[in-house]
């Protein structure tokens, strides 16, 4: 299947936007392709490049897909992602969940904001925000009580579903299993070794 609400201009929404190349982790980053915060658009890391992304000289950058000026400064930022996020765009609640959960673009971090984005994500099926619902019930946060069984089902859930994710998958397991008795965690790990 196709990772819901994440567009492109070329029909597979899992390639790059510019050289339809596969969105794949990077595996020394853990990034799944880049985003372009004024329209959502995905792009390879090869071809993450601003002088590509955006045309046009100086602060008259415009994206490349949308024509829409580069958005500059962390309030710009911010509030580009909310337009998104309020008007129901996946990406953009995902995106802007991620914001508060790591204080970027924001004050200081805020777990219940956080969470109340990624539940609106995973409701239209985000991969991202389904694993990252899956750390907040891991770690605790955001009115989650810790619950490994939950962080469990929401990381098997999208490797089922989205095997390109398996990476980020197996790392939430991962930490899910560090967590647990050796029995238990042995009943998480070795299906991932087959």
């Amino acid at each position: 299947p196709s990772l819901k609400g994440i567009t492109s201009t070329n029909d597979d929404p899992d390639a790059c936007a510019f050289c339809s190349s596969p969105l794949v982790v990077d595996a020394e980053t853990k990034a799944y392709g880049a985003a372009v915060i004024c329209c959502g658009k995905r792009i390879c890391l090869d071809c993450n490049d601003p002088d590509r992304t955006f045309i046009g000289p100086g602060r008259a950058k415009r994206c490349s897909f949308c024509g829409i000026p580069a958005i500059i400064g962390d309030k710009g930022r911010l509030g580009a992602l909310k337009k998104h996020a309020k008007k129901g765009a996946a990406w953009g609640q995902h995106m802007l969940g991620y914001c508060y959960r790591k204080g970027e673009f924001v004050s200081q971090s805020d777990y219940y904001e956080a969470k109340r984005w990624y539940e609106k994500a995973a409701k239209q099926g985000h991969p991202g925000a389904i694993l990252s619902l899956g750390m907040l019930y891991l770690e605790g946060r955001g009115g989650c009580s810790t619950d490994l069984s939950k962080a469990r089902e929401l990381a098997e859930m999208v490797m089922s579903l989205y095997p390109l994710l398996a990476n980020r998958c197996i790392c939430l397991l991962c930490m899910v299993a560090e967590r647990l008795d050796s029995t238990e965690a042995k009943s998480i790990l070795l299906p991932l070794a087959e």
